[in-house]
């Protein structure tokens, strides 16, 4: 809830979207530019923050945690599948995610 809030909602309360903002304006190693499948002169690119790599990564870590605990592959195998599919989405939206053209 937090996340969407400050993506999709902060235009409302303050001047402009907050996340497009730290995430253009700051030059940190906190974002990872991600081409469009499509667009293979790389003038447009995703930025994909540092929540969308730690969070899943530590969500797949419990996952392969429980399944050795479990002698099972299961959960590791479904984390890796849900992480695969949810970058798959990631990357299908577009309009969602801010550009590196946008400044």
């Amino acid at each position: 809830i937090y996340d969407i809030f400050w993506v999709f909602f902060s235009s409302s309360v303050f001047v402009g979207n907050v996340m497009v903002t730290v995430a253009t304006k700051l030059d940190l190693p906190i974002k990872l530019l991600m081409p469009h499948l499509n667009n293979m002169p790389m003038s447009q690119c995703m930025l994909i923050g540092l929540g969308d790599i730690v969070i899943p990564g530590a969500f797949i870590t419990f996952g392969f945690k429980a399944s050795k605990k479990l002698h099972t592959l299961s959960y590791y195998i479904a984390c890796i599948i849900a992480y695969t599919l949810a970058l798959s989405l990631i990357h299908l939206s577009e309009p969602t995610r801010p550009e590196r053209n946008s400044y």
